[in-house]
Order: C-alpha cells, then sequence, then structure tokens
C-alpha cells in the first residue's frame, strides 16, 4: 500500500503529515488508511511538502 501524504504542521519536536486523495484534497479520517503520520524532526532534517509512505505486510 502507497499513501501519499501532505506537510500539514510542525510541532516542539515533530513534522505532521496528513493523507491526501489523487487530486491533493485532504482524506477525511473516516477513509484514510494513515490519517496522520507524526515524524521526528531529526529523522526528517529538510522539511518536503509532500512524501509517499509505502507499508508493506511480512508473513
Amino acid at each position: 500500500m502507497k499513501v501519499n501524504m501532505k506537510f500539514k504542521k510542525s510541532t516542539k519536536n515533530k513534522h505532521v503529515f496528513e493523507e491526501v486523495l489523487a487530486d491533493g484534497r485532504p482524506a477525511d479520517a473516516a477513509i484514510a488508511s494513515i490519517p496522520s503520520l507524526y515524524i521526528k524532526k531529526n529523522a526528517l532534517p529538510e522539511l518536503t511538502q509532500e512524501i509517499i509512505v509505502t507499508v508493506e505486510v511480512v508473513k
């Protein structure tokens, strides 16, 4: 599964991204696979406006 996410805001120590639909609109939390993703600032030192998150099931 691949999820497109856009930057929403920064907190003291984290950047927050939200899932977006194919047309770029934020996905409603009721239908989003990953409604919000918090990434530590030191793990993503250069802030970007858009990321793609890939989730792979390991059996």
